[in-house]
This record gives C-alpha cells, structure tokens and sequence, in this order.
C-alpha cells in the first residue's frame, strides 16, 4: 500500500516519512528528523494507530495514475498525470489524490461546503 518517500500524517497531525519498505514492512522516519529511522510497522498497524498518507505532499510521476474529483459531476475519477497544464491545476486546487477513498473524502467534504 505505501512506497518508499511517501509521507503519513498522524491523526494528531505530525509527519513521517516512509523510508524503506520490505515485504509487509515499512520503516518510518523518526517524528522530528526525517533522515532517522524511527520504527517498523506494517499498513495495517499503521491505520489502527491512526496514519494516513498525506495526499498534499504526494505528487504522481509521470504516466502514473492519480484521482481526482469532478466538482461539475460531483464524482471522483482516474486520470494518469502527464505534467499537463491540466495535472497541475488539479494539483494547486489540492484535487490530486493517490487513492480513490481520498478523493471520495475530499469530494464529500466539498458538498458538505457547498450546502451551506
């Protein structure tokens, strides 16, 4: 589920880099220094002590597939990022994400916003 370099925000909002993973594994950075290793978990451990990657410093490379949110259509869809004008205007409007259920979440919280 999660690569090399991505980075998780705790619930309580502190980051972590992911600096390696084998297997089921990942190495996470210690909370205050990046280039340290802190501990060993594996996805699952990581959801139940309340990680989720941080889509805000994830960014597709190139040919690689992202999802996005149709505020017109009011649904999410699969785009692969080409470095197109495009790509990043989705990108600075914070509409790029690297997992379906990030974007249905973004999506939702901007109907919810909408509605008011």
């Amino acid at each position: 589920m999660y690569k090399k370099n991505d980075i998780l925000v705790h619930r309580d909002g502190y980051k972590r880099k992911v600096l390696e993973v084998v297997g089921s594994l990942c190495a996470l950075s210690d909370y205050n220094n990046h280039a340290v290793c802190g501990d060993w978990y594996t996805p699952e451990e990581l959801d139940v002590r309340g990680y989720t990657l941080d889509s805000s410093e994830w960014e597709p490379e190139e040919g690689e597939a992202y999802w996005s949110v149709s505020l017109g259509y009011k649904e999410v869809f699969a785009s692969d990022w080409t470095n197109h004008k495009i790509d990043n205007n989705r990108k600075q409007l914070n509409l790029v994400f690297k997992t379906k259920e990030l974007a249905e979440k973004r999506l939702a919280e901007v109907i919810t916003l909408l509605k008011q």
